[in-house]
């Protein structure tokens, strides 16, 4: 599902439902910039780990695959605006 994300200097780490982007290895003020550009795009996105350098993905259970890619769409479009 993360795919996308692989060519990104990021790490992508997942458990069952739960994600997260780190950024720690760049910068990790990163996240929180892109954090915001996530919800200027309609994205609520919260911030995890040491200094707040992840991008917690935690989608509800019952989200359809659509609205999952959407979200993801979001984030990715946020990254490259980023200039990561």
């Amino acid at each position: 599902m993360f795919e996308v994300f692989e060519e990104y200097e990021s790490e992508v780490r997942s458990y069952c439902r739960k994600s997260g982007i780190d950024f720690s290895a760049i910068d990790p003020a990163i996240a929180l910039e892109i954090s915001h550009k996530c919800f200027d795009r309609g994205l609520v996105i919260e911030l995890a780990g040491r200094e707040d350098s992840v991008l917690k993905i935690l989608p509800p259970l019952t989200i359809g695959e659509d609205e999952l890619m959407s979200g993801l769409r979001i984030i990715e479009e946020s990254i490259k605006e980023y200039g990561i």
